[in-house]
C-alpha cells in the first residue's frame, strides 16, 4: 500500500486516498476511475476538493474560536450554545471525511450534555477537548489511520470512571 508521500509523488490514482469511502461505494470498487475520467478531470476535481478543505479549515477555525470564547464565561447557560456550534462544527467535517475532528466534536457536545454537580470539572474536560480541536484545526489533521483517536480515547478513557 502506498503513504501519503509515494502518493504526492505519483499522478497514477489521484484516488488512491479517499477522504471517506462513499464515492467509491456508490461507484462500486471494480470501476477503474482512470478509465471514466481523463488525468486532468481527476486533477481538477482534486483541485476542487483542495480548495473546499481549505475553506472548511478557514471558516470553522472561526467557529473553534467561538466555543473558546463561549467557554472562558464559565456559564452553564452557554453550554447549548457549545453543543450547537459543536454540531456545526462535526456536521462540516464529515462532509469533507474529517472523522478525527468529528469526533472530538461529538466528546465535546457529550461532555457539555452531561449533568453532574461540578460544573468546574465539565468545563475543564470540555476546555481539553477544545484544546485538541483547535491543534487538530490547527495542523490539519485528518488522522486517515486512526491512531491520533485511538491515543485520545485511551486518555479519555483512563481519566473517566467506568
Amino acid at each position: 500500500m502506498m503513504g501519503k508521500e509515494d502518493l504526492k509523488n505519483s499522478d497514477d490514482d489521484v484516488f488512491m486516498f479517499e477522504a471517506d469511502d462513499s464515492l467509491r461505494q456508490l461507484i462500486g470498487h471494480e470501476i477503474d476511475l482512470k478509465k471514466v475520467f481523463s488525468p486532468e478531470k481527476i486533477k481538477a476535481c482534486q483541485q476542487i476538493i483542495d480548495d473546499a478543505r481549505d475553506e472548511f479549515f478557514g471558516e470553522e477555525k472561526k467557529r473553534v474560536a467561538e466555543i473558546k470564547k463561549l467557554l472562558q464565561s464559565g456559564d452553564v447557560e452557554i453550554m447549548s450554545l457549545i453543543v450547537e456550534k459543536a454540531q456545526d462544527l462535526k456536521g462540516q467535517a464529515k462532509i469533507f471525511g474529517f472523522g478525527f475532528i468529528a469526533n472530538i466534536c461529538t466528546q465535546i457536545i457529550n461532555f457539555s450534555e452531561i449533568e453532574t454537580k461540578s460544573l468546574k470539572i465539565r468545563l475543564h474536560i470540555i476546555s481539553k477537548f477544545v484544546e485538541a480541536l483547535d491543534l487538530a484545526m490547527t495542523h490539519r489533521l485528518r488522522d486517515e489511520d486512526g491512531k491520533f483517536e485511538r491515543d485520545l480515547m485511551l486518555m479519555v478513557d483512563s481519566v473517566l470512571p467506568s
